[in-house]
């Protein structure tokens, strides 16, 4: 169907007549055949047509992602072997872009749980191997996963039931959150493997855009209310200590003299009966990021003592905090 529809010598009455064959398929294919019918040549009809609308099959091509986005409304576990096949081999993870399209958000709106814990994962994938040796290209494919994973914390609407499941195998958000703090405040040890590096390497731009989609997700999550607002702050920077202490394959990219290393140290070990209230957990897990990303600290010296003597605050009230998963 791909070589006698879509290929690049085929009419225009041809290719929309394929369209319309697609779509129908898409209604009742089997979830596991889902990726056999994006083929190269459908791909590139697809992004073509979509992109501006004097093309012949605009509309058609438009409809064409309508019905991709309706099969996953009707079957939502559907979702990921339909966003894999649009980012993945014949695909780009800028599809939206090149299409002027919403069509991997939708997707991803759409989606379960489960398929969006699979989801993740394959975005994780993608942020080592962009699919380009180009250092500008590499970091445009990395901000726009890092948009795609902020658009799911801020459409998803059933985090009621996510966290309070009782499900031991780690949901997507929390390998979300761990896939944003690994890029945004660590790099490969020499023990990583080679298939854990990233290639090309992580620019200090790309980072500090992940620092960025991590707080914005975390000014999300507060509208969980107050005690998952807490938990959420407590999480990530648990999840930083931890990393940072017992991950033989990430270093932090944080680095510090002896003495802010000893305060911080000693802030991690606190333990006493102080709570905070919610603006001064909320103040002072920003106050520890940035800390951790070492703005303009040294410029301030102030600034630099009352960071501290927040963060060992805040690592007291955080050791007496539940964790939100």
């Amino acid at each position: 169907m791909a070589d006698n529809l879509f290929s690049s010598a085929a009419s225009h009455e041809r290719k929309s007549w394929g369209l319309k064959l697609f779509a129908n398929l898409l209604v009742d294919i089997q979830k596991q055949a889902i990726p056999a019918i994006f083929s190269p040549n459908l791909m590139r009809t697809l992004i073509n047509q979509s992109r501006k609308e004097d093309r012949f099959l605009h509309a058609a091509a438009l409809n064409t992602l309508k019905a991709v986005q309706f099969r996953v409304q009707q079957e939502p576990s559907t979702a990921l072997p339909m966003f894999v096949s649009l980012t993945a081999r014949n695909g780009t993870i800028e599809f939206d872009k090149l299409t002027k399209t919403k069509t991997l958000e939708q997707i991803l709106l759409s989606a379960d749980d489960e398929a969006l814990r699979k989801i993740v994962r394959h975005l994780a994938s993608l942020i080592l191997r962009p699919e380009s040796q180009d250092q500008s290209s590499a970091d445009s494919r990395r901000q726009t996963i890092a948009d795609l994973l902020l658009a799911i914390v801020k459409g998803y609407v059933n985090y009621d039931a996510l966290l309070g499941s009782s499900d031991e195998e780690s949901n997507w958000l929390q390998k979300t959150l761990e896939l944003l703090v690994e890029n945004a405040y660590f790099i490969p040890s020499r023990m990583a493997k080679t298939s854990k590096v990233p290639l090309p390497p992580l620019s200090d731009s790309s980072r500090k855009m992940f620092q960025e989609r991590l707080s914005s997700c975390l000014t999300r999550l507060m509208g969980a209310g107050t005690k998952a607002r807490i938990n959420f702050a407590s999480f990530v920077v648990g999840m930083l200590r931890s990393k940072a202490t017992s991950s033989s394959t990430l270093e932090l990219v944080f680095k510090a003299d002896k003495s802010v290393l000893e305060t911080m140290d000693k802030a991690f070990k606190a333990l006493d009966d102080i709570t905070a209230k919610v603006c001064e957990h909320l103040f002072s897990t920003s106050t520890i990021l940035t800390v951790y990303r070492g703005r303009n600290l040294e410029k301030h010296p102030q600034q630099k003592v009352l960071c501290y003597s927040i963060a060992l605050q805040f690592f007291r009230s955080m050791m007496a905090t539940e964790m939100p998963f």
